[in-house]
């Protein structure tokens, strides 16, 4: 076994300059920039949604929850944000004056929110309180629940293809599977990882998706198979993942649980890794956590990243100038 001090010693800690946000009082469950780039939305398990400028401002919170939030999704144009929670509810907002649109309830909890297009949301539901779980699709102009597909697996995360036409979702087991949206018919399931997914993320081209999974490894896995393109392995569980709009790098973070930590006495350097996505190999590590990293997003101009913590911190690094010099391989989907 490697000791915490030699994982230390072997990394390669990259050039950056590092903002903390410490507005919310438990574990971050989320964060994602907006298209633009010009906002960060952080929600936590204090029933918050947190806006943030990406230079550091707080802007305000949006507060309705009365449980964790566990996922949350915005418009293309920023006006609409949504929000899904173990409080068995989906809230809608509008981003401009902070106003609750309105507020849906479920017998489930709703693990993730993901919008398809502006005016279509999907969400996941799974099996807690022991109900069925179940993928369902919300008008976010009647904000009804305009279909719902029962499931024989639970569901982690969901996403959709760009053409709008396919859902894929992620399960505990470790599977990842595709939907047709319009019937609700499986068309494929592949076992991608050995134990749960804990993140789907699309690609900006939405022509594949980066997993995250308790099986220490990221992978890049095609839409038109699910075959696995390439494959990042780590040392620790990981809960995130996203690819670098340039196609070149992909970065992740997790971290052994607090809980595992106690009872199996194993170590966890609470790195956030980068890797070359055509080489697949691990170019170098931010230390900016000091608990679990729950989760990762990239700004659309691969400038910086946000990351949120178990401590309650949402970290963002800005890239210096020798990250962007480096000589990462593009990758060509």
């Amino acid at each position: 076994m490697i000791s915490e001090n030699n994982i230390l010693d072997t990394l390669e800690i990259l050039p950056g300059t590092q903002t903390n946000i410490t507005i919310h009082d438990r574990p971050i469950t989320d964060v994602r920039f907006n298209k633009d780039g010009d906002l960060l939305f952080s929600a936590s398990k204090d029933a918050s949604v947190c806006l943030i400028r990406p230079e550091g401002q707080i802007v305000g919170t949006f507060d309705g929850h009365i449980g964790s939030i566990q996922s949350i999704d915005m418009t293309e144009d920023s006006t609409k944000l949504v929000s899904g929670g173990a409080d068995k509810s989906l809230l809608f907002w509008d981003v401009n004056s902070g106003e609750k649109l309105t507020h849906i309830k479920y017998e489930n909890v709703v693990r993730s929110v993901s919008y398809v297009n502006d005016n279509l949301v999907l969400i996941s539901c799974d099996d807690t309180f022991q109900k069925k779980p179940f993928l369902g699709l919300v008008d976010s102009r009647s904000f009804e629940t305009i279909k719902q597909i029962n499931l024989k697996a639970v569901p982690t995360k969901a996403i959709s293809h760009f053409s709008q036409n396919y859902i894929v979702f992620s399960d505990i087991e470790g599977h990842v599977h595709m939907l047709d949206i319009r019937t609700g018919d499986e068309i494929l399931c592949k076992k991608a990882h050995t134990s749960r997914i804990n993140s789907l993320r699309n690609s900006f081209c939405k022509s594949f998706f980066v997993t995250a999974s308790d099986d220490a490894q990221t992978k890049i896995i095609d839409y038109n198979d699910l075959n696995e393109v390439k494959s990042f392995v780590s040392q620790d569980p990981i809960n995130s993942a996203a690819i670098f709009r340039t196609n070149d790098k992909i970065i992740c973070g997790g971290g052994i649980t607090a809980r595992d930590v106690a009872t199996t006495r194993i170590k966890s350097n609470f790195t956030v890794n980068v890797y070359d996505i055509v080489t697949t190999e691990h170019v170098g590590s931010y230390l900016t956590h000091f608990g679990t990293i729950n989760c990762i997003d990239v700004h659309p101009t691969s400038s910086c990243y946000a990351s949120g913590g178990e401590e309650g911190i949402v970290c963002i690094v800005n890239f210096g100038d020798d990250f962007d010099e480096a000589p990462f391989t593009f990758f060509d989907e």
